[in-house]
């Protein structure tokens, strides 16, 4: 299995239950998938005990979790999912869920999944991806 491969697993695993979480609630807080060499996804969510935690604060914890265990739990590549505005090319504000991907092998991007919330539903716009510095497999 190619990294390509591998992060078109991740995202398939873990961007329902951001669906999910916007159409239940508007919004999600951070969390991450990891995978292993077995191919084994795990789940990964930060807390730091607060009710109304920061997102940026949650990312740099799950991003700590996520380093310790590609180092402690033989993990080849990772996901995480933020919720985040960004600006369209109109200058106007765009929600959608930003993917972080990165692999032991090198290869990292941020994939955007831009969205609308209708009905209660969310519909994803094209999705776009961009270079990403590693963070976890630095």
């Amino acid at each position: 299995m190619n990294q390509k491969e591998t992060f078109k697993i991740l995202m398939d695993n873990g961007i329902s239950f951001a669906k999910e979480m916007l159409e239940k609630y508007g919004e999600f807080y951070p969390y991450g998938r990891s995978m292993n060499d077995n191919k084994d996804i795990s789940v990964i969510n930060a807390y730091n005990g607060e009710e109304y935690p920061s997102g940026i604060e949650l990312l740099k914890l799950l991003e700590a979790d996520l380093t310790q265990k590609s180092t402690n739990e033989n993990v080849i590549a990772i996901a995480t999912f933020t919720n985040v505005t960004m600006q369209g090319n109109n200058k106007e504000s765009i929600n959608a869920v930003q993917v972080g991907l990165e692999h032991k092998e090198g290869y990292s991007v941020n994939v955007y999944y831009p969205y609308v919330i209708e009905d209660q539903k969310v519909i994803f716009d094209e999705l776009n991806a961009v270079e990403r510095t590693p963070n976890i497999f630095s």
